[in-house]
């Protein structure tokens, strides 16, 4: 049994990585030259949360080269004296990282990359979710906080206000069947790591196991997610398998505020709600929402809204006005349509869109040295004005391969005409290749026969997938 539920949230976003203090000071006219300044640091928290010491504070030259570096310990609540140059233009990045959580270069350059290390988990965890746990921590959230310093005078003072540079998530699941023993949350594309100087590195795939206990993550922390959406993939075994429900927010997972899902297994139907609580971080929103598991529930989020701060309304940049409604398979504007969806009065539809091209040698989201290529692939693609393209839910898989199946010969010659990639069913020694699906968990295959019909769980070490991207437009009979 397969279960999905799916759930887009609308989240406020209040942490401003680029709150960047800017000091210029002027010159001292006392007597005697020096060629170095001292500058005297001090370091504060937002909302007057805790910082975990010691306090690591770097100063950067402007190329970004390490200039010095030294600790604030919590007894030096006065801060820290640093000898800079006189007359150079620098930046200050105080981190407040638990180095047991956090991997720190013994000497960096301001482009240099903080990433989290392995999570240590307790011992009610089983060896498997052990080796399965990567790209959160669980403990200590990762802040930081920048200054950018003229250093013309002959001393001065700084205070660098600390940030969040992580998220925290909390998910909850009750009543799984009796026989389950494991489960856990999966999180697409947090970013990888920070650099010193500000900037988002790579991407990663988050698993968190649920302590078998009470099925909980506890707060866990992982970095900002990237593009527009996140999805989480929540997992279990029951008596027929592995059982997964999809949970999808039409919004990143932003630094600075804690997400909490709440779920309920019910007769095998897994249940899933969510909100955003508050605490020391960012203010609260909270979520209202209807779903079935039959099909997805979209809200939109806080990246889908127009200008002015109101939800964007069909007629604008949203919906296309065209002359007729499409009848799939056929082109529009130069993009396949797979499937074309009227809405009850017939004047207008939702199209599912099939890229162009056809990417192969992926790897899965299981993969444990590449598990985001796919994800990076879907983050990097655009299509003429559309620059919004996903990986395929196993409905929209499906909604693909009966396009194909269906009329493989008209679908071949819409791809030509497109001048697209054709779609690829065997490799050279004739086996058969798969395309990826569901968060690059699960697989599918557009060849024809009974025997390939069905979607499967992708593996750990196949590098041969394939992925055929999707996105969804809504059209409009012009009034």
């Amino acid at each position: 049994m397969r279960v999905y539920a799916s759930l887009v949230s609308s989240l406020i976003y209040l942490l401003l990585l680029s709150s960047c203090e800017q000091f210029q000071f002027e010159e001292d006219n006392s007597s005697g030259e020096s060629t170095s300044v001292p500058v005297r640091i001090i370091t504060r928290a937002e909302n007057g949360v805790s910082l975990p010491y010691p306090i690591h504070v770097y100063a950067f030259s402007a190329s970004g080269a390490l200039l010095a570096q030294q600790d604030l310990q919590p007894t030096e609540s006065s801060g820290i004296q640093m000898t800079l140059p006189q007359g150079s233009q620098c930046r200050l990045v105080a981190v407040a990282a638990d180095e047991s959580v956090y991997d720190l270069p013994e000497r960096p350059t301001l482009s240099s990359v903080i990433t989290m290390k392995a999570p240590t988990l307790s011992s009610d965890y089983s060896p498997t979710s052990q080796d399965l746990a990567q790209g959160f921590s669980t403990s200590s959230p990762l802040q930081m906080g920048w200054a950018d310093l003229v250093l013309s005078g002959n001393s001065a003072t700084a205070s660098i206000q600390m940030y969040y540079q992580v998220a925290s998530i909390n998910v909850s699941i009750t009543n799984f069947p009796a026989q389950c023993e494991a489960a856990y949350i999966s999180v697409t594309t947090p970013q990888s790591g920070i650099t010193f100087g500000g900037s988002p590195s790579g991407t990663q795939t988050a698993r968190i196991p649920l302590n078998p206990l009470t099925w909980s993550t506890g707060e866990v922390y992982v970095f900002p997610t990237t593009g527009n959406q996140t999805n989480f993939t929540i997992a279990y075994n029951d008596a027929e398998g592995e059982v997964y429900a999809s949970v999808s927010y039409l919004s990143p997972l932003r630094a600075g505020t804690p997400y909490v899902l709440n779920g309920t297994c019910i007769s095998g139907d897994l249940q899933v709600t969510g909100s955003v609580t508050s605490s020391t971080w960012n203010a609260p929103v909270n979520l209202d929402f209807a779903f079935s598991p039959d099909s997805p529930t979209v809200i939109q989020g806080d990246d889908n809204s127009s200008g002015d701060g109101e939800p964007s309304t069909p007629g604008d940049e949203n919906t296309y006005t065209v002359t007729s409604i499409p009848t799939a398979p056929c082109l529009w504007e130069g993009h396949i349509v797979a499937s074309s969806t009227p809405d009850e009065d017939g004047q207008a539809a939702t199209l599912l869109l099939m890229s162009l091209r056809d990417e192969g040698g992926l790897t899965s989201a299981f993969n444990t040295s590449s598990p985001t290529t796919a994800f990076t692939t879907a983050q990097e693609y655009a299509e003429y004005a559309i620059a919004s393209w996903r990986i395929p839910t196993e409905e929209e898989a499906t909604i693909l391969r009966n396009a194909y199946v269906g009329d493989p010969d008209k679908m071949d010659a819409l791809i030509e005409e497109a001048q697209g990639s054709a779609v690829v069913l065997t490799d050279d020694k004739g086996n058969n290749l798969r395309y990826l699906c569901a968060d690059a968990e699960k697989t599918f295959s557009f060849k024809q026969g009974s025997s390939y019909n069905s979607i499967k769980s992708a593996g750990a070490t196949v590098k041969t997938y394939r992925l055929r991207l999707v996105t969804t437009v809504r059209v409009a009979l012009a009034p």
